[in-house]
């Protein structure tokens, strides 16, 4: 009788110890993505375990590369992967509440999509890569449903290394630069830019175009990895005006006509009197820079998200990545969450984001999003 009741204790243990090691348990406690700051709300694949936002495809990287928010309508572009990498869009139409699969993208080893922007409140342009084969894809539904058949431009060079490239600009729905080229038809035909003839759309190539930015419709900038040239005709014609050829630049942001900022591998440098001249602003690696008005903005570093309140004359740590520690890989080595991309779109909303490694230990989710609609505050 009491060896009876020995093996009944031991198979309670063990149905219990089962039932806890059970990602979709009842009974595991829910997982609580909004501990550790109250300024940023984190967003995972799974916020609970009964409540999934976003159902992985892949145990094992995720890799954002770029954000366009308009109004509540979020689109991350980038990537999954285990061992070939898969090209994703996700979209979210309710301000970060719910996400969903917009666009997949599936060729081989080096599938993503690398940058992405609003022409209108309804046509997006993104830039996907098979294999080292660029080309563009347009929605015209705000991002809800891409169409292979809509290719508007492809072209064969390298992808883009870093974090913040943004080689993909649209003045409304029909005029767009891409690179070197620019379109006056949506997109159905491309043009090289004459000026910028000898900028190849080659991105391991110093003198590829990574990052365009216009302040409007005449004035604008552009830089490669070693220079920033500006144009004053909307692109049509472009001169030189800042070059370096011990750094790396990475992107370029304008607040008005004259102040305006630029990301490198090692710092952010700021001019105030449209690129004639630079001064330092930050002397650590920047990722990348949005401004929400004239006078608050963010970047994202290695160590996390830090805030201006001065137009960038003074920076001071927002959200530290040091709370997106999920647990330990298969090395033992911590899985840590450092955000690269920021994006605002006005005072209303904030996102940052950025890739996660090492999670195949982590059944409940994976956090990369996290989401402000306080200004970080």
């Amino acid at each position: 009788m009491k060896k009876i009741s020995f093996i009944a204790v031991v198979l309670l243990l063990i149905i219990n110890c089962s039932k806890s090691s059970d990602p979709k348990s009842e009974t595991e406690p829910e997982v609580d993505v909004s501990e550790g700051q109250t300024n940023w709300t984190k967003f995972a694949y799974y916020d609970t375990i009964s409540n999934p936002r976003h159902e992985p495809l892949f145990t094992g990287e995720v890799g954002v590369y770029d954000i366009a928010i308009k109004g509540n309508t979020i689109l991350l572009a980038g990537y999954e992967a285990d061992f070939e990498s898969t090209g994703l869009i996700w979209g979210s139409q309710d301000g970060g509440e719910t996400w969903e699969y917009k666009k997949g993208l599936s060729c081989g080893a080096g599938s993503y999509y690398t940058n992405i922007v609003f022409a209108s409140d309804t046509i997006v342009y993104a830039v996907g890569n098979c294999m080292g084969d660029n080309f563009i894809i347009k929605s015209s539904d705000g991002g809800d449903t891409w169409s292979n058949k809509t290719r508007l431009f492809y072209d064969t060079y390298s992808s883009y290394p870093y974090f913040s490239a943004k080689p993909l600009w649209f003045f409304d729905e029909k005029r767009g630069i891409f690179g070197n080229r620019k379109t006056t038809d949506g997109g159905a035909s491309w043009t090289t830019i004459e000026h910028l003839s000898d900028f190849p759309n080659f991105q391991k190539n110093n003198s590829a175009i990574v990052s365009h930015f216009f302040v409007n419709d005449s004035l604008g900038y552009c830089n490669s990895q070693k220079k920033v040239l500006k144009t004053q005709d909307g692109g049509e014609s472009w001169l030189l005006i800042y070059q370096d050829e011990t750094e790396e630049f990475r992107n370029i942001y304008f607040l008005d006509e004259v102040n305006g900022f630029l990301v490198t591998k090692t710092h952010l440098l700021k001019t105030q009197n449209g690129g004639e001249s630079w001064k330092t602003a930050y002397s650590n690696e920047v990722r990348n820079i949005s401004f929400a008005n004239q006078h608050i903005g963010f970047i994202t570093t290695v160590n996390g998200v830090y805030k201006t309140l001065d137009s960038g004359e003074n920076w001071q740590e927002n959200y530290t990545s040091q709370f997106y520690v999920w647990g330990t890989d298969s090395n033992g080595i911590p899985t840590t969450f450092a955000p690269s991309i920021v994006e605002f779109e006005g005072e209303n909303i904030g996102i940052t984001t950025g890739k996660q490694i090492g999670l195949s230990t982590l059944p409940n989710g994976k956090a990369y999003i996290a989401r402000t609609t306080t200004l970080g505050e």
